[in-house]
């Protein structure tokens, strides 16, 4: 093969491949993990976050906490592909999701997580304060002017 029929066997190749893209059903299948859940639950005593993730693995979730806010990352992957034609294009699209959650007064040392079919459950428990006096103190007041 001399330099020009390789140079027209790669031209070739190249518009096949443009004119695929360009066709309307050059993207058979489409690859996403459709749309994220999340949800909170202010329950008594803890707060319960719960997320269906369809296509998400538990290597893309990310969990941050500090001053009160839970910071939840999720890498999100979309691959377009031509599937099953001669000449093989895939595209992939990344994109992040992201979400804060304000949780006052909770023991985020306690947390407790599952992640089992693209679902994932986070438990955080309340602290809770117990005001109880045993003997209350009674004041009273006599004199009392308002000025």
């Amino acid at each position: 093969m001399n330099n020009n029929q390789g140079i027209g066997f790669f031209k070739n190749l190249y518009l096949d491949m443009l004119n695929e893209i360009n066709s309307s059903d050059f993207f058979e299948e489409e690859v996403d993990q459709g749309d994220i859940e999340i949800s909170i639950k202010n329950e008594e005593d803890k707060y319960l976050i719960q997320g269906f993730f369809p296509g998400i693995q538990k290597k893309d979730i990310k969990i941050d906490y500090k001053d009160d806010y839970l910071f939840m990352k999720i890498k999100r992957k979309k691959v377009l592909s031509n599937r099953g034609n001669m000449s093989v294009m895939m595209i992939s699209q990344f994109n992040d999701y992201k979400k804060k959650f304000y949780i006052p007064d909770n023991d985020i040392s306690n947390l407790k997580v599952s992640f089992k079919n693209h679902k994932l459950n986070l438990e955080i428990p309340k602290i809770i304060y117990n005001f109880k006096e045993e003997n209350p103190v009674i004041i009273d007041v006599l004199d009392y002017e308002e000025e």
